[in-house]
């Protein structure tokens, strides 16, 4: 059976999701450096404000954790990323 390699890294990547790469990781950074921001402030969720540890963990999941999946899927030329 024969299997399909791809490229992975950097230069196989189409330039538009180069960008976006790009952007996903400042994004996620620009989360990282908020978090202690959150704590005090809180985060408006569907018209509520969460505060603490529930701020955190809805900020990990969606500005850390789904981007760096993305990228990682991107990185490695996985098919569902690019869709």
């Amino acid at each position: 059976m024969e299997e399909i390699v791809r490229k992975k890294g950097w230069k196989p990547i189409p330039l538009p999701l180069k960008i976006l790469f790009v952007v996903f990781i400042l994004w996620s950074v620009g989360s990282v450096m908020n978090l202690p921001n959150l704590f005090e402030t809180g985060l408006p969720l569907f018209g509520v404000f969460v505060y603490g540890i529930t701020a955190a963990l809805i900020v990990l999941f969606l500005d850390i954790i789904v981007p760096m999946t993305f990228l990682f899927a991107l990185w490695n030329r996985k098919s569902w990323a690019v869709k």
